[in-house]
């Protein structure tokens, strides 16, 4: 990706495009998405944001190399997305907040995007909540409801959604782990195997049965064929 020019219009494919360049970089430590995040926001700025942008930028980088600590990649995004998107553009966020769905999105990364929108949107609790409950995903829905736990505030709400499906999450994906394992162990052996690697099969048991033996092959002491 380029340096971003500070461009409202072009904050969108640049920050797509960074995102996109970050998962196939996989980087080991949060401090490396930080700093290639921030490195590109130091460049010649222009725009709304031309007087802000390096300040921003290094200032970020100094108290984080002298704390040694860095935001992990959903809070960097939502650093990111509430200073330079156009949060002031309401009809903007509510666009926004009207089409997002979590699909297979982590509750936690979705839930830190629907709060950034409603609140750049400047949405009521109701309307917030309204819309949020079309977007989440119906399991952790469900389990809201079974277990009494909506809440009329949208920030309480919110706490509330994040921990069910985190915990639905992390359920799920120690029970596919674990089925894992167990198929591993329940699948049956096959009755024929391999000769020593050479690739061609042979039936479990056959060293167990005499072979028969040709008739051109004679006793190695007397020559005779009573080998038959």
């Amino acid at each position: 990706p380029w340096e971003y020019d500070g461009s409202i219009s072009r904050f969108e494919e640049w920050w797509s495009k960074m995102k996109v360049y970050l998962q196939l970089a996989n980087f080991a430590t949060a401090s490396q998405d930080c700093l290639t995040v921030w490195t590109q926001l130091e460049g010649p700025v222009a725009g709304a944001y031309a007087h802000q942008t390096p300040t921003y930028a290094r200032a970020r980088i100094n108290v984080c190399q002298a704390s040694a600590t860095y935001p992990d990649m959903v809070a960097l995004e939502v650093e990111i997305e509430a200073k330079f998107r156009p949060i002031n553009n309401k009809d903007w966020a509510k666009a926004q907040l009207q089409k997002i769905h979590q699909g297979g999105t982590r509750t936690e990364e979705f839930m830190a995007k629907f709060g950034m929108l409603a609140m750049s949107a400047g949405a009521s609790d109701d309307y917030a909540i309204f819309m949020l409950e079309q977007a989440m995903r119906p399991d952790i829905l469900q389990q809201i409801f079974i277990q009494g736990r909506r809440k009329a505030d949208l920030t309480g709400y919110i706490a509330e959604l994040w921990a069910v499906g985190g915990a639905l999450e992390a359920a799920h994906m120690h029970t596919s782990a674990r089925f894992a394992f167990l198929s591993s162990l329940s699948c049956p052996s096959t009755s024929t195997g391999m000769f020593g690697g050479s690739g061609i099969p042979m039936e479990i048991g056959a060293t167990s049965m005499s072979q028969p033996i040709p008739s051109h092959i004679k006793c190695f002491s007397c020559g005779g064929n009573h080998f038959k």
